[in-house]
Order: structure tokens, then sequence, then C-alpha cells
């Protein structure tokens, strides 16, 4: 009998698959929810400067600085940190679904392969 096939092709997009071992995609879930959440944190961070309204110096030039920082981290814009850790999360998000649906899927094979090695299966 040969050896069973462990590793599971996942299309993400672009004419590439990425093969995996089974084995290895709840660690891979897990680690890319982490990233999620870790982009999530950034972004709630980012959010907080919108508070900022104090320039470190009362000259036009600092209270200008100050301005545009705020508005490139928190503004809902293209361009902007904001947009670009949303667009970072929902690639993790993406991601996190394919793995998910390509572990259910491979649980899902193997659970009806085994049904049908038992007696009236």
């Amino acid at each position: 009998m040969a050896p069973r096939e462990t590793k599971v092709s996942i299309d993400f997009g672009g004419g590439s698959k990425f093969t995996v071992d089974v084995a290895q995609l709840d660690n891979l879930i897990r680690g890319l929810a982490e990233a999620k959440t870790k982009v999530e944190e950034i972004g709630q961070l980012a959010a907080e400067t919108s508070r900022m309204t104090n320039p470190p110096s009362d000259e036009d030039y600092s209270r200008g600085a100050i301005r545009q920082i705020i508005e490139r981290t928190t503004a809902e814009r293209d361009g902007t940190h904001t947009k670009a850790n949303q667009a970072y999360a929902a690639a993790l998000d993406a991601m996190i679904h394919k793995l998910t649906a390509a572990r259910d899927q491979y649980a899902g094979t193997e659970g009806a392969n085994k049904n049908k090695l038992k007696p009236g299966g």
C-alpha cells in the first residue's frame, strides 16, 4: 500500500497554488490569526493618534506636521496607514478562511474514507 498523501494544495489566486502539510494547517491558521490580531491592534493604536492635538511647538510648521501625521495615519483613504492595515487584515482573513476550508474539507474526506472502511460502511 502506498503512503497516504498528507499534503494539500490551496489556490490563493493569481495562478499559483500553495502546498502545505495537512498536519501544519492548524499551526498556520493559528499563526495567521495571531498576525491578524496584531495588525488590528496596530490599527487601534493608529486610530488613537487622532487624539494627538498638541504639537511639539506652537509654530505653524509643528501644527501642520502633527495634522499631516494624523491624516496620513488615520484617514480612510488610499495611501494611509489605516487603509494599508485594513487591506493586510483582509488578506490575512482570506488566507485563514482558505486554510480552514482546506482543513475542513480534508477532515471531511478522511472521515468519509474511514466510514467506507468500516463493516457495513
